[in-house]
């Protein structure tokens, strides 16, 4: 009798999501995020890498979005350190949506161009991690590490990148 395969609900969606969203299938390091979550938010990376936030960004997408049974999408913080979100992060935020939005009007399908839109304007990029009150229900990480002086509860959500990374990370298309 074969072994049942566990899958694991959210990492599909996340995948369905990145293909739909990024274009072809996850590199190793996104899919052990997608997999990871939601025990995991972030990698515990200062690595300005265009593939690593992609996931990131996927991440908050698919968390931004309605589950089944609920009437609203939620809000969700996407939080880089300030050197980072003054700068790259806003400008890869930029080049992703036009990116993504990009792919989506060539599948001329309007439904789905206003859904993306409506998980992005969910997204709310900040940097003052000190200044939440506690943990928020919805966030992802990125540009922090393990070592960085953050909440314990972003710390304990970092995973670590792979060595593979540099070489096996590239930006999709």
């Amino acid at each position: 009798m074969p072994k049942a395969v566990i899958v694991n609900e959210s990492a599909d969606q996340c995948c369905r999501l990145h293909r739909l969203l990024i274009g072809g299938e996850p590199h190793t390091e996104q899919m052990r995020l997608y997999e990871a979550f939601p025990s995991v938010l972030g990698f515990s990376s200062k690595q300005s890498s265009t593939p690593l936030f992609e996931a990131v960004l996927v991440l908050a997408l698919h968390q931004a979005g309605k589950k089944t049974g609920e009437k609203n999408f939620h809000k969700v913080y996407f939080l880089a350190p300030a050197n980072l979100a003054e700068s790259w992060v806003v400008a890869e935020f930029k080049t992703a949506a036009k990116r993504i939005f990009g792919r989506l009007k060539t599948g001329k399908s309007v439904e789905a161009v206003k859904h993306v839109g409506t998980l992005f304007h969910q997204v709310m990029l900040g940097s003052q991690v000190f200044s939440l009150p506690n943990e928020p229900d919805y966030w992802v990480a990125f540009g922090f590490t393990r070592s960085d002086p953050v909440p314990e509860w972003l710390r304990n959500k970092l995973m670590d990148t792979g060595a593979e990374t540099d070489q096996d990370l590239h930006p999709g298309v």
